[in-house]
């Protein structure tokens, strides 16, 4: 017998959770219990104090990360549970495949009090979850 599965329960169950973009508008979270660095030996965000603090810059060249030097503009330092807003989806740095495995690579423009930012999908979580 054929199971048919319809895609909007594979995007909805617990395993694909991750994957659900975020919206402008939308209210979100800092997380520093990410990938700060990759299992490839990536930064997906400056230095980390191992505190919960984490360091986020103004923005991350698409076109170059990874790299070593993707990282521009001010930094900011934020903490585990900071609250953001998101601004835009920015897109997934060239270099990286665009295969949905990679969706942690996905760039987000974000404002964090007065500041804009380019945070990696890995360092966000919505607060709605």
């Amino acid at each position: 017998m054929l199971n048919l599965v319809k895609l909007s329960d594979i995007f909805n169950n617990g395993t694909s959770k991750k994957m659900k973009t975020f919206e402008p508008g939308e209210i979100v979270k800092i997380t520093t219990t990410g990938f700060n660095w990759t299992s490839d030996g990536w930064a997906t965000v400056g230095n980390e104090s191992g505190k919960g603090e984490i360091e986020i810059f103004e923005r991350v060249d698409l076109n170059s990360y990874p790299s070593c030097n993707d990282f521009y503009g001010k930094s900011y330092k934020v903490n585990h549970g900071d609250i953001a807003m998101v601004i835009k989806y920015l897109g997934r740095p060239f270099k990286i495949g665009k295969d949905t495995h990679w969706f942690s690579y996905d760039l987000y423009e974000i404002m964090i009090g007065n500041n804009t930012c380019h945070v990696f999908k890995e360092n966000l979580v919505a607060v709605r979850d």
